[in-house]
């Protein structure tokens, strides 16, 4: 498929100033509290921020940009000396839902594999140049190929990264994921062979992660289902084999402290798992997991954004940990609020006392921010001295108003981590704006202290 690439400088994204910008007197590298760099008009769904890698390898945040509005193109906001520039890719694809990220071809340049949410369509790899993006349509198996996300990782241990594609059942077809093998230069065959079909659970896996959990020189293969309702940790037999025999399995932890929450879970809500990131929050050595849920109400929508805490013990053994770990996660006990589906958790240091924060990017409407009766700001999650976390409140994320869909990157390349998001704008003619806002990280701004 042909790439077409149209650069133009974004307004108010360089360095003349926009009344959109926020400023702040004092300030030590920028002027701006936060700044729009991107916007686009829509009738139905909007911009989602897919990745903030560095992809022209010049130290400061691009931007990956989808639109679940249908067939759209993607953008990539490339970050120059003057601010950033679009570079348009036309595709007729549905919308992408999860990339994968890493230097395939290992020519120096971040290269993206994208799942697109969309029946018996092609997932694609964007193929980077370092100066494009080039699309272009991998080997796939069989069957359903409805992809939430999946992963890379090293599954051959011949020194590139391979991918996994978590794929499951749409249209009456069984989605079996698969591994894409890499032959080191970008190229890849599809393998079957790896992962044993009882993994799947019936085609309900919804995303999955690659990780030496045991620090064997293997990595695992960690699986995250929707209708079970669980989290499956296959261990690598040596081989790269993935087997249901050789696999451990944790339920949810779905707080109970109130009875409506048990009775609206058992009755008329799904709990449905949705990403998961690796964070050795207590240092010793082992990698644990933390996983993003989120209640799902059977007439449409999702509420309630729960993180489950999985500590690695060693030995195969992870205990669920998240009552100790992060104990307030009082926004779960109303699925009146629609707080989004949880599709990424980042972690990093976004207060600047030396310890790892979490941020999660859902697709929320906001009515948790504007109307609930919660302090608590359910996407961000500082860590303590003593390595639990506690959520953000509303009042220290004010500058943020009904932004979310909330990544962290160096969007200025002063070494800290900022945050950009998402703020739609109803436009009151059946259209609504969407606008790409990046928060730089400023210790003197509110949000930060």
């Amino acid at each position: 498929m042909k790439l077409f690439v149209i650069l133009m400088l974004l307004t108010g994204c360089a360095a003349m100033p926009t009344e959109e910008e926020y400023t702040t007197s004092g300030s030590d590298n920028t002027s701006n509290t936060s700044r729009v760099v991107y916007e686009s008009t829509h009738t139905t769904g909007g911009v989602n921020i897919k990745s903030t890698r560095d992809f022209n390898n010049d130290g400061v945040s691009d931007i990956l940009i989808t639109h679940q509005e249908g067939y759209k193109p993607y953008t990539l906001l490339r970050s120059t000396s003057d601010g950033f520039v679009e570079e348009t890719i036309q595709d007729s694809r549905a919308f992408i839902r999860n990339v994968t990220v890493n230097d395939f071809d290992a020519d120096g340049d971040l290269d993206i594999y994208a799942y697109v949410h969309d029946g018996n369509r092609e997932n694609i790899f964007l193929r980077n140049s370092g100066k494009q993006l080039s699309i272009e349509t991998l080997p796939s198996n069989t069957g359903s190929q409805f992809s939430h996300g999946g992963t890379n990782g090293d599954v051959d241990n011949d020194g590139d990264s391979d991918i996994f594609v978590a794929n499951q059942n749409v249209n009456g077809e069984i989605g079996v994921p698969y591994f894409l093998i890499n032959d080191g230069k970008g190229n890849f065959t599809t393998d079957t062979t790896k992962f044993n079909i009882n993994l799947a659970d019936h085609g309900s896996v919804n995303d999955a992660g690659l990780y030496d959990y045991n620090n064997d020189n293997n990595i695992d293969l960690v699986l995250l289902y929707g209708e079970s309702k669980n989290v499956r940790i296959a261990w690598n037999d040596g081989t790269g084999k993935f087997t249901f025999n050789n696999s451990t399995h944790y339920e949810v932890n779905w707080p109970t402290q109130q009875d409506n929450i048990s009775t609206h879970v058992e009755t008329n809500f799904d709990i449905v798992a949705a990403t998961y990131t690796n964070l050795d929050y207590n240092d010793d050595g082992l990698m644990d997991i933390f996983v993003g849920r989120a209640i799902s109400r059977q007439n449409g929508g999702w509420s309630a954004t729960h993180i489950q805490v999985l500590e690695n013990k060693g030995n195969k053994v992870f205990d669920d940990v998240t009552e100790t770990i992060i104990p307030v996660q009082s926004h779960i006990q109303d699925v009146t609020y629609d707080i989004g589906f949880p599709l990424n958790i980042d972690v990093a240091d976004i207060n600047n006392d030396n310890k790892k924060d979490i941020v999660i990017a859902t697709n929320s409407k906001n009515d948790f921010i504007e109307n609930s009766p919660y302090s608590e700001y359910p996407y961000v999650f500082f860590q303590q001295d003593n390595n639990t976390f506690s959520p953000a409140t509303k009042n220290e994320f004010n500058e943020f108003g009904k932004s979310f869909y909330l990544r962290v990157g160096d969007f200025n390349g002063d070494n800290k981590n900022d945050i950009v998001g998402v703020e739609y704008i109803n436009n009151g003619d059946q259209t609504f704006t969407s606008k790409v806002r990046i928060f730089f990280n400023n210790e003197k701004i509110r949000y930060l202290n």
